[in-house]
């Protein structure tokens, strides 16, 4: 090899081992740290409003109040009993959950990109710098993961605890079984969200299936228990009501459902989809008696969540959350896949193939966030918009106030009032005992009209409050039935013109505040216009 190829190898700078692979390794990781975070700031990433669900219940546990949305109700509207915790934890000695959900969130999207790189450079120990830096900038850049990462959701950390169990595992494939370190892991990644249980029951048939002991699990079984006998005990229910709530429709509907999702995901990676799939076929055919189990995993572990995406129907939020967490397996398979051949290529090959991924991968993220960063821009301006009425419900109504609204996040956090959701994401009777309207969207079908004006709320507050600066919904025909049906049925009902009258505030920005104000009692609100 010529001096001139050899530093066109990406993989030229092992040879000699030593301190330097070191070196470049940690400035590899510092690049892609910094390129997360820059990312996240000069896109302006922001919290969604179903974060700010997250956080009314990790201030309220704070304050000595439980884990609870509304004090005094024991409903548990949040999918990750972790990210509760550790928020309510931290918001304890530093009371600003906005800033925490940021920080945090954003500290487990760096936290993905270090461990998979680490579980590359073991599994994958061929690849050079140039390789490494290319994968991890691929990592860090990737939208879906800038994006998530800052959201103030528990994607992140999931997602972080699922790729660092999976490279635990991958270490233990070459032991005996299952190390207490990956029990542990495995622990934490079920308490962020219960889906963990589909990488646990993967990791233990392929344990049997290689003869490798599996008792470590006795030790998940019993903290797992432990966890639903306390969820139990204190919510009445062995799943989160985020089950009820968003897991709505017959199992066709869900199937058709979650393929639509994952279409445009697939469309918008073809390129990268096709990389991914020739590196994965790569591994495939030359895994090793070693390699066998890591490629097991991480290939099960893809095909695991695709199904179970697909079964649940998909997600409603723009950006593909939900496929987050395929991506650290996917890009070890690809890892592994490219070390198994690139010894066999010439140093400009290797070269070229480098170039080639880097603009597949730059091509792909484009256009993934060109496909999908307005809705997701859309949902985080929908949060900062309802933060506004939340503030004006704090300042402007009495305390005892009773609010319902399909859109509890942002506006029942800022706002503190008793707040319910008519949606049933944090309210029981509604996720349990209401009905589902066919039409509606994802966590957007369930409806309990009954149970709302039995609970005969104060204000019902319209989802265009904040947003608009004149009437959107004075007829009640224009609210859209995908995402507000349980507001369309509640306002059409023939009890709603006896019991509350339509009103609107004007808040300092000159956008409306659109509601239903009861009738027969003092206002608690300024009226700017009546319909």
């Amino acid at each position: 090899m010529s001096t001139k190829l050899a530093t066109l190898d990406p993989a030229s700078e092992n040879a000699s081992g030593g301190a330097a692979p070191i070196l470049w390794f940690g400035a590899i990781i510092c690049c892609c740290v910094v390129t997360l975070v820059a990312m996240a700031w000069t896109l302006g990433v922001g919290l969604v409003d179903d974060s700010y669900i997250f956080l009314r219940y990790a201030r309220n546990f704070a304050q000595g109040n439980g884990a609870v949305f509304n004090v005094g109700e024991r409903v548990e509207g949040f999918s990750s009993p972790l990210w509760t915790l550790m928020l309510g934890t931290a918001g304890m000695m530093l009371p600003r959950f906005e800033t925490l959900a940021y920080v945090l969130g954003l500290a487990c999207g760096i936290g993905i990109v270090i461990v998979l790189l680490f579980g590359v450079r073991r599994w994958a120990p061929s690849l050079g710098r140039g390789e490494l830096f290319v994968l991890g900038m691929g990592t860090a850049t990737c939208p879906i993961l800038v994006f998530w990462s800052a959201s103030g959701m528990d994607t992140a950390l999931f997602v972080l605890l699922i790729t660092a169990a999976l490279v635990s595992l991958t270490r233990d494939s070459e032991k005996t079984g299952l190390s207490k370190r990956t029990t542990l892991l495995l622990i934490l990644a079920t308490l962020a969200r219960m889906e963990a249980v589909l990488l646990v029951g993967l990791a233990a048939f392929v344990f049997a299936a290689q003869r490798r002991s599996v008792r470590a699990l006795w030790g998940y079984g019993l903290s797992v228990g432990a966890l639903l006998l306390i969820r139990y005990s204190y919510y009445g229910s062995w799943v989160p009501n985020t089950y009820h709530a968003k897991v709505t429709f017959g199992l066709a509907q869900r199937l058709s459902n979650g393929l639509s999702y994952g279409w445009p995901a697939l469309w918008a990676n073809v390129l990268l989809v096709a990389a991914l799939a020739c590196a994965v076929l790569l591994v495939g055919r030359r895994r090793s008696a070693r390699t066998a189990p890591t490629v097991w995993l991480a290939a099960g572990w893809v095909v695991v969540w695709c199904a179970y995406v697909v079964y649940v129907g998909g997600d409603n939020f723009a950006l593909f959350r939900f496929l987050l967490p395929l991506i650290p397996a996917l890009f070890l398979l690809a890892a592994m896949g490219w070390s198994s051949v690139r010894v066999r290529l010439s140093a400009r090959r290797r070269y070229a193939v480098l170039v080639g991924v880097a603009l597949i991968l730059g091509i792909s993220h484009v256009r993934t966030f060109l496909a999908q960063a307005e809705g997701y821009y859309g949902d985080a301006k929908l949060a900062q918009s309802w933060k506004t009425v939340g503030e004006w419900l704090e300042r402007e109504t009495p305390p005892d106030t009773v609010i319902a609204t399909i859109v509890p996040g942002a506006l029942g956090y800022f706002g503190c009032r008793p707040t319910i959701d008519m949606l049933g994401l944090t309210d029981g009777r509604v996720s349990r005992e209401g009905q589902v309207f066919a039409g509606g969207g994802h966590g957007h079908a369930r409806y309990h009209t009954d149970y709302i004006f039995e609970r005969s709320p104060d204000l019902v507050l319209y989802h265009s409050s904040g947003r608009f600066r004149q009437p959107v919904y004075a007829d009640p025909k224009n609210i859209p039935v995908w995402s507000g049906f349980a507001l369309f049925d509640f306002v059409t009902d023939p009890r709603c013109a006896g019991q509350y009258r339509y009103t609107t505030a004007r808040l300092e920005n000159g956008k409306l505040i659109e509601m239903l104000e009861k009738r027969n009692q003092l206002s608690v609100v300024d009226v700017d216009d009546e319909g």
